[in-house]
């Protein structure tokens, strides 16, 4: 078994172990906010369902970036990855523009890769914008527009398998595991941007 796939099972594992108790905790608040009485003050509640809720739309995305999604080997809905996106970023200062034209699904690697260069390239814009995609059966492109727009070069190292292992930090192993997966998975990641308004990466598919 390869590292990748490693990392995958455990993150499932992971993801499948916090879902339970943070579905719970939402599901408890609704039912003590039926329960509060009439003119009570909702700001804490409300608080509390907002982060319990989050909660659950990062796993949800973080289960279709980094783990087993569906189980190994699978075709995955690009809706459900669409879905996930969407909420994940939902109220953040990055907007995602995602194209209603696109496969209906695709291999798990394929969906892998797309959400982590969606996280990498949001993740470059530090003062927001906007990150559209392109999805087809030939290809998959991300780009972000926005002030100060740039994937950093360590993490362009670490996406290109070109840091060394001693510079392999929890600043950038995000951006070594999609390097990793699109290795492992025969793709490789073009990466563009003027360093001060875009950053686009890009990866070129063979789909059968």
């Amino acid at each position: 078994m390869d590292d990748v796939t490693l990392a995958s099972l455990l993150v499932s594992r992971i993801c499948h172990d916090l879902a339970a108790p943070a579905g719970a905790v939402n599901n408890g608040l609704e039912l003590l906010r039926d329960e509060m009485p009439e003119g009570a003050d909702f700001a804490s509640m409300d608080l509390l369902e907002f982060s319990a809720g989050e909660t659950l739309n990062r796993l949800m995305f973080f289960r279709l970036a980094f783990g087993a999604a569906g189980g190994l080997g699978v075709k995955i809905p690009v809706a459900e990855a669409k879905s996930a996106a969407q909420k994940f970023f939902q109220g953040r200062k990055v907007g995602l523009d995602w194209p209603a034209d696109t496969p209906p699904d695709l291999p798990q690697p394929v969906i892998k890769l797309l959400m982590n260069m969606i996280l990498l390239v949001a993740e470059s814009l530090p003062r927001g914008g906007d990150v559209e995609l392109e999805i087809s059966s030939d290809a998959l492109k991300v780009t972000g527009a926005g002030v100060g727009a740039t994937l950093a070069p360590d993490r362009q190292a670490a996406l290109q398998g070109k840091a060394p292992d001693n510079q392999i930090s929890a600043h950038v192993i995000q951006a070594f595991y999609a390097g990793e997966l699109a290795r492992n998975t025969g793709i490789s990641v073009e990466i563009e941007g003027d360093g001060t308004s875009f950053v686009s990466l890009r990866a070129a598919l063979e789909l059968s």
